[in-house]
């Protein structure tokens, strides 16, 4: 399938996201007819930080803060430290160039440790989803990405920034923390994709953000709005979260948030799941978890398979 964007993507009114939602209900339908319950064994470790304090239940917000973490950047599977005068290796200088190549004057990073090892983790992602993102963020004046080793406030997007006070608790959120806590937003409203850094960062934290900003490019021109929020993917999100109540209730109550949230925030969780485990897969004959459940796993890689067939990806 040959890609489009620009006004060619626009003007396709039975395009790529109509095709998206209709493969996408056929795999659904399937997986409730023949998909068994698996054994919950211990597989591997894919995604399981340890969440320190409860969720809290949350409406929908117009931006998509990261998932609430507690845990160190250490723990959570970083491969650097806090100190941003490290040198970037030769492939992350690479994944810089890649990613200024697509978005140009919309990319932006603060030439910290953090930023480069964010600017990796987003070129690992396939190309053609970097171009409908990239043609989403662009048809905003401050749509973009910023990459930085600080406060999301500090990375030079000044007016997110304005709208956002920083004593505010995003969306989500336990009481007591602020938009300094967070590492990550998508922010619908400007189309701008933030990473910096906290003690709350995740290693996945920025493809997390950029499932948000897929979710939304993807939306256009369907009457539904974004995938997350379409019936076949409402379905799919009530059996993974059957799963993961049982393994990771802790979680489970983040992605049931009423109204768009929880479902928004699965879809982009998934993406960033998704992602690794296709790079990363388990040895041998271990199934890979998702939040410590087998099942819900394979209901992820059917989902995010089925998108990439219809948008033309091979991994």
């Amino acid at each position: 399938m040959r890609l489009r964007t620009g006004s060619a993507w626009r003007d396709s009114e039975d395009g790529l996201n109509n095709g998206v939602l209709k493969a996408i209900s056929r795999v659904t339908e399937g997986l409730v007819g023949k998909l068994k319950e698996a054994s919950e064994h211990i597989a591997n470790r894919l995604y399981r930080e340890k969440f320190s304090h409860p969720l809290a239940q949350g409406m929908h917000q117009k931006d998509d803060a990261d998932i609430y973490s507690g845990d160190q950047i250490k723990k959570a599977g970083s491969d650097h430290t806090a100190t941003s005068g490290v040198k970037p290796n030769p492939s992350e200088k690479s994944a810089d160039e890649y990613l200024r190549s697509i978005y140009e004057d919309r990319y932006h990073m603060d030439g910290s440790a953090q930023a480069y090892e964010y600017a990796r983790s987003l070129a690992s992602l396939p190309d053609q989803l970097h171009r409908i993102v990239a043609a989403h963020v662009k048809e905003k004046p401050h749509g973009g990405i910023w990459l930085g080793g600080g406060n999301l406030h500090d990375l030079g997007h000044a007016e997110w920034s304005a709208t956002k006070p920083r004593d505010q608790k995003p969306g989500g959120w336990p009481d007591g923390t602020t938009w300094d806590d967070a590492s990550g937003v998508y922010s619908e409203e400007f189309r701008a994709l933030l990473v910096g850094h906290t003690q709350h960062t995740r290693k996945d934290t920025a493809v997390h953000e950029f499932g948000h900003a897929l979710d939304a490019a993807l939306s256009r021109p369907s009457p539904i709005g974004r995938i997350s929020q379409g019936p076949a993917f409402s379905q799919f999100h009530a059996k993974v979260l059957s799963h993961i109540q049982k393994t990771r209730p802790d979680i489970s109550e983040y992605f049931a948030r009423p109204g768009e949230a929880g479902r928004r925030e699965l879809f982009a969780e998934g993406i960033a799941w998704y992602n690794k485990t296709m790079q990363n897969p388990p040895d041998g004959t271990a199934e890979p978890e998702f939040y410590g459940s087998v099942s819900a796993g394979r209901h992820l890689i059917d989902f995010y398979r089925a998108l990439d067939k219809e948008l033309g990806i091979t991994r």
